[in-house]
C-alpha cells in the first residue's frame, strides 16, 4: 500500500490558481462582452443559471454580472497545467465551459481547505496572498480571499433546498465575522438592502458555474409586476454536492492528490449528466420528468460519481435546468431578444413555445405533485 501524497498548498500551480480565482471575482467587462460568452455557452450545451434580465438591464450594476468574462479562459489555462502536473483526467469533449466549472470548483475546495487548516504553517509571502491582498473592494472596504472563501462562500452554500437568498440579505449569516466583513456590514447597514449588492459580485461566478440558480419562477412574477425584489437565489444539486465535499474534507487536516483526482472524475461525470438533462428537458416538461432523473443518475453512477452527488442532487439539478431553460426562454421572449429565444427553444417542446408562462406553470404543478409522492 502506497503512502498518499498530500496536496501542497504552496505549490506553484496552487498559487497561480489563487490568482485565477481572484480574476473570477474581479469586476470588469461590459454587458456586451457577457452577452457573447453567454451565447457561446448555450451553443455549447451549457446554460448559466442567471438570467438575461440581469445582462440587459440598463443600470450600472450590470457590470457585476459580466465579471465572469475575466475567468473562463484563465481557468481553462490553469486547469490544463494543473491537470498535467497532477495527472488529472481531462474531459474528452473539450467543452471549455464545463472545464472551467471543474477548475473553479477545485480551486474553491482547495482554497477553503487551505484557509481552514493549513494557513498557520504557510510561508509569510504566501499567507499574505490569501489574507492581505485585495480580492474585492466594495464601498472603500477591501475584502481578502480569506474573507470571501472563509465566510461568504459557506454562508451561501448553507442554503437548504428550500432556502432563499433575497436581495437585501445580510451577509453575516454564519456569525463568525471577519473584521473586514464587520466593517462592510456596519458601513452599509443603515443604507438599506440595495446596498448589499456586493453579494451579486461575489456569487456571479457561482451562478455561471451552476452552484446556485436564480429563482426563475420568482423572476417571471417580477417581469409580470407581481413581485418587488429582482434577486432571489437557490442552491442547485451541484451546489449541494460541493457543500458535501467541503463538509467531508473539513473534517480532515489534509487533502491528498488522489482525492483531488477522484473529485475531478466525479465532476466530469456530473458534466455528462448535465448534458443529458439538457437534451431531455422536453421529456421533463411533457412526459415523465422523473425518468430524466433516473437517466442522469445512471450516468453519474456508471462512472462511480455518486460519492458526493446523490439522487437527491440529480433531482435538484433536473429542476434547476428545466426551470432555468424555461425561465431564460420566457425572459428572452418577454424582453424581445429573439436570438436568445431561438437558442433556448431547441431544448423545449414546440407546442409550448408561444406559451412560455403556461409551460413554466405546468412544470411547477407536476413537479410539486411528484415531489409529494417521492418525499
Amino acid at each position: 500500500m502506497t503512502t498518499p501524497t498530500i496536496l501542497n498548498p504552496t505549490n506553484e500551480y496552487i498559487q497561480e490558481g489563487i490568482k485565477t480565482l481572484i480574476a473570477c471575482s474581479s469586476t470588469g467587462g461590459k454587458s456586451l462582452d457577457y452577452t457573447k460568452i453567454y451565447e457561446n455557452a448555450i451553443k455549447s450545451d451549457y446554460i448559466p443559471f442567471y438570467s438575461l434580465y440581469n445582462i440587459f438591464q440598463k443600470s450600472k450594476t450590470s457590470k457585476y454580472f459580466s465579471n465572469v468574462v475575466n475567468c473562463i479562459d484563465r481557468l481553462n489555462k490553469w486547469f490544463e497545467e494543473f491537470a498535467s502536473s497532477y495527472d488529472l483526467e481531462v474531459s474528452q469533449d473539450g467543452n471549455k465551459f464545463y472545464t472551467a466549472r471543474n477548475a473553479f470548483i477545485l480551486l474553491f475546495v482547495i482554497n477553503k481547505h487551505t484557509l481552514e487548516y493549513r494557513l498557520p504553517e504557510l510561508p509569510i509571502a504566501f499567507k499574505q496572498l490569501l489574507t492581505h491582498d485585495s480580492f474585492i473592494t466594495w464601498g472603500k472596504v477591501s475584502l481578502t480571499l480569506d474573507d470571501v472563501v472563509g465566510h461568504i462562500w459557506p454562508a451561501v452554500l448553507s442554503l437548504t433546498t428550500t432556502g432563499i437568498m433575497k436581495e437585501g440579505t445580510q451577509i453575516d449569516i454564519l456569525g463568525d465575522l471577519r473584521p473586514n466583513i464587520k466593517t462592510l456590514i456596519n458601513s452599509t447597514k443603515s443604507q438599506g438592502g440595495d446596498k448589499y449588492k456586493i453579494y451579486k459580485t461575489i456569487i456571479s461566478p457561482m451562478l455561471f458555474f451552476n452552484l446556485l440558480s436564480e429563482d426563475f419562477v420568482y423572476l417571471v412574477d417580477v417581469l409580470e409586476g407581481a413581485a418587488r425584489s429582482r434577486y432571489r437565489f437557490l442552491i442547485t444539486g451541484l451546489g449541494s454536492s460541493v457543500k458535501n465535499v467541503l463538509l467531508d474534507i473539513l473534517n480532515r487536516s489534509y487533502i491528498t492528490t488522489d482525492e483531488i483526482n477522484t473529485l475531478n472524475k466525479i465532476l466530469n461525470q456530473i458534466n455528462k449528466a448535465h448534458v443529458y438533462i439538457l437534451s431531455n428537458i422536453r421529456s421533463a416538461l411533457i412526459e415523465n420528468w422523473f425518468s430524466v432523473v433516473r437517466g442522469a443518475f445512471q450516468i453519474v453512477e456508471s462512472g462511480g460519481g455518486t460519492l458526493y452527488y446523490t439522487k437527491s442532487d440529480v433531482y435538484l439539478d433536473v429542476s434547476s435546468y428545466t426551470l432555468a431553460t424555461v425561465g431564460q426562454f420566457y425572459v428572452a421572449h418577454k424582453l424581445g431578444h429573439r436570438e436568445f429565444a431561438v437558442l433556448f427553444s431547441k431544448y423545449l417542446p414546440i407546442d409550448y413555445l408561444d406559451r412560455p408562462r403556461e409551460m413554466l406553470e405546468n412544470y411547477i404543478k407536476r413537479f410539486i405533485a411528484m415531489s409529494i409522492r417521492i418525499w
